[in-house]
Order: C-alpha cells, then structure tokens, then sequence
C-alpha cells in the first residue's frame, strides 16, 4: 500500500498489454478451440501460437523499419486515447504526463487489416515487393 498511484497505474497498464497479447490469438485469428484434450495437444498448440505471435511482431518490425509503412489506424487510435486522458485528468485537475506517454509508446495489438494482408500473402505465392506495396496502399487509404 506504499506505492505511488502511478507506479500502480502504470503496473496495470503493463499487465494490460500482455493480456492483450493473449487474447490476439482468439479474438483477431479465429483461435478459439483447444487443438485436443490431451497435453501434448495444449502444449503443440501453445509452441505454435507464441512462435506465429513472434513471427507476426518480427514482420511487424520490419514493416516500419525497412519498408517504413506505418499503421496510421492503430497509431491514430493512440493518440485519440491520450487525447482522451489528457481531457479527463484536466477536468479532474490533474495533469497528465503526455510526454512520458508519447516516450514509452509501443502499440501491442496489429490492427486486423495488417492480419489479413499477412494471412492472405502467406497463403499465396505472392512476390513480396508486390505484397508491400499492396499494403502501403492499403495502410495510407484505411484512414
């Protein structure tokens, strides 16, 4: 009970993030049902959902550092939340740390539209310079 309300705040938000980790698999992929009963089956199944949930980050990451295509919906979104708490902690009289927000921001969700684009490449023979500048385009009209 010694800490500081942020530092809590700020554990929650973290516990958050990996929760929301967890429910991508089931919410964005159609993973919903166990593979089987047994624990091999959960085991299998768990290996290759985090090494797909890896995949999708590393691909995510190259994504804006080489081909520099940015999520602008998920980023749009982002800012629109701290807009949103900003105006909240200054009608409560509080303020808010928009800086040290902006600082440690690191999205954990991949919007659906980039899940899509990667699972309809994977499963075609597509060339992958074509299949980036279909995204490009994609990410700058999904405005």
């Amino acid at each position: 009970m010694t800490l500081p309300p942020g530092v809590l705040s700020e554990c929650y938000r973290l516990r958050w993030r990996i929760e929301q980790t967890f429910d991508q698999p089931e919410q964005k992929l159609d993973e919903r049902k166990a593979w089987g009963k047994s624990n091999t089956a959960k085991t299998s199944q768990a290996i290759v959902l985090c090494r797909a949930h890896n995949l999708r980050q590393l691909f995510n990451a190259t994504r804006k550092t080489e081909a520099a295509i940015a999520d602008t919906k998920v980023i749009t979104a982002y800012h629109k939340d701290l807009d949103r708490r900003v105006a909240k902690a200054k009608a409560a009289g509080r303020a808010f740390p928009r800086a040290l927000y902006q600082a440690r921001y690191r999205p954990t969700e991949l919007s659906l539209q980039f899940l899509r684009w990667l699972r309809y490449h994977l499963l075609r023979a597509t060339c992958y310079g074509s299949a980036l500048a279909l995204l490009r385009l994609l990410m700058e009209q999904y405005l």
